[in-house]
């Protein structure tokens, strides 16, 4: 099980002729960061039906458009909740997107954060405790553009992870 990284030009466009904003894709899932409107567009028009945001309710606040509308003109499924930020990181944050990922099982899920690396973290930390991969095959995943997740966040959003690696 690995991912595949999709590098990311300067405009917000994939380098690569890939979805826009999409850092990494593992098993079907996109991993990206922060799209605009037309982004989601071109994620529908991609056959992505289901958008997770994980970013904080302060965070979207501050977006330049109502990013929930946006999706749901696009005919996508848009569920919100707050990881990292204001909203800082726990193992209950892990659950609730095996929670949603168990309840959009046969969709083709777009999960992102401001740049991805949240949505990174939480998601390889979903892999663990669900016993799809191991502690320590986590890194070899390649979820982030660096290819190493933060020992810190993962310890906070997995139990496994923080005994595999305690500080």
């Amino acid at each position: 099980m690995t991912a595949t990284a999709c590098s990311q030009g300067g405009n917000g466009q994939s380098a690569d002729a890939g979805p826009p904003q999409v850092i990494a894709e593992h098993d079907g899932l996109w991993l990206a960061g922060q799209p605009t409107e037309a982004d989601i567009q071109a994620w529908a028009d991609a056959g992505r039906t289901v958008i997770i945001n994980i970013r904080p309710d302060d965070e979207v606040a501050e977006l330049s458009f109502q990013e929930d509308v946006a999706a749901l003109g696009a005919g996508m499924t848009y569920v919100q909740f707050g990881v990292g930020g204001s909203d800082g990181f726990s193992r209950s944050m892990t659950s609730a997107l095996a929670f949603q990922l168990s309840m959009n099982e046969d969709a083709n899920i777009v999960l992102h954060s401001e740049s991805g690396l949240r949505a990174a973290h939480i998601y390889a930390a979903h892999l663990i405790e669900s016993g799809q991969v191991t502690p320590e095959e986590a890194d070899s995943l390649g979820l982030t553009p660096g290819g190493n997740l933060d020992p810190v966040i993962m310890r906070q959003l997995s139990p496994q992870y923080a005994e595999a690696f305690p500080e």
